[in-house]
This record gives structure tokens, sequence and C-alpha cells, in this order.
């Protein structure tokens, strides 16, 4: 039975995204070095979305790293509207328990980015955030932690609106080692690298 309710994660996401508003660089804010990260951690991040879910177990022993990593793609569905939606969601919750339960030993907390709640086709992040909160709920894990891109790109870029490149050239400056195979180094897998060097920053 799971213990918490929708409303509960959508109040949480609100909450999470009236403070993003207010992110702003650092005062005398410098690109962040090796040394300026947690270590000894080891977080399982998520760029999470329906069509695509960008995911990696990001490690801060020794190195900055990423061992594991992928993107859980959905197969193209031929409904449209919300039944597209709902079978996508569908297909992701069982992708997302299989992977959650081969890791749930190898991380000690689960990051995700903050999905925008307003704008244009925001359901697609929302509905794989609040997935994710659920299938973490059934085994009994503890909430994840939302961070918004925004807040990433201020600690980060010394930017709060840092486009896709400079973020994606930000974890290729600071990841030392990751994969190479197919789908395990995607804009998907950056992305959640992104939100997961945030959550490590000691800033």
């Amino acid at each position: 039975m799971l213990n918490l309710l929708p409303e509960e994660i959508l109040q949480r996401i609100k909450d999470e995204a009236a403070k993003a508003k207010t992110v702003s660089p650092p005062k005398n804010w410098r690109p962040p070095t090796p040394e300026d990260f947690d270590p000894d951690r080891k977080v399982l991040c998520f760029d999470q979305a329906l069509s695509h879910c960008g995911w990696a177990v990001l490690s801060t022993k020794n190195m900055i790293y990423v061992p594991r990593s992928g993107t859980l793609r959905s197969p193209r569905v031929d409904s449209k509207g919300f039944e597209g939606t709902f079978t996508k969601a569908v297909i992701l919750a069982k992708r997302l328990r299989n992977l959650l339960e081969g890791e749930q030993d190898y991380f000690d907390e689960v990051v995700i980015e903050l999905p925008s709640i307003v704008g244009y086709r925001t359901e697609s992040s929302l509905v794989a955030a609040v997935t994710v909160c659920i299938e973490l709920d059934r085994l009994n894990k503890p909430w994840p932690r939302f961070i918004s891109r925004n807040s990433a790109g201020a600690t980060l870029c010394g930017d709060r609106l840092a486009s896709k490149k400079v973020s994606s050239d930000t974890v290729e400056e600071l990841v030392s080692w990751h994969d190479m195979g197919t789908g395990q180094w995607t804009e998907h897998v950056r992305d959640a690298v992104f939100i997961g060097l945030k959550a490590v920053h000691r800033g």
C-alpha cells in the first residue's frame, strides 16, 4: 500500500517550484572544481520524462564519475492525448521499478529534476516525476530530492538560465569517467548528471 498521496507529491513540487524562482548565483561565483563536491557520495539522478527518461548513478568516491547510466525510452504509442500519456506512464513505471530494484543498494539518495508546473507541455515531466515518487514509495525509500535546473545552473554555471550546451559542457568538464555505450551518455543522461552534480555540491 502506498504511504503517500498524489496531492502530497504535487504540493511538494509546488513548494520547491516557489523556492526555485528566487535562486541566483552565489557572490564571487567561480567555476566549480572537484574539490567543491562532497566526497564519497553516490546518488541516483533522473532527468525524467515519459518518452526519454535519462538516469545515472553519480559517484564522488576518489573522483567524479558515472559507473552506470542509461535512457529509458518508451515505445511509440498509437493513442493520443490523455490515453497516450497514461500508456507511456504505465510503461515508464514498470521500467523504473526494475531499475530502482536493481540499483537500490548502490545509492544513498535519489534526485530528480524539478518539473515545470506552468508553460507548454508540462505533463510529461510532471507525470514522470510523480511516477518516480510512487515507485520509490513502493520500495519504502525516502522522497527524492527535487532540484530545479535554475538552481543547478546558478551553482554550477553561474547562470540560472544556463543553456543546454553550457550545462552539457560543464558536465563533460567535471565528470572524469563515464560509459559510452548506446544510450548511456545521451543529452538526457547529461541533464540528469547536471542535476546530480548540484545535489553533491557543497555550496
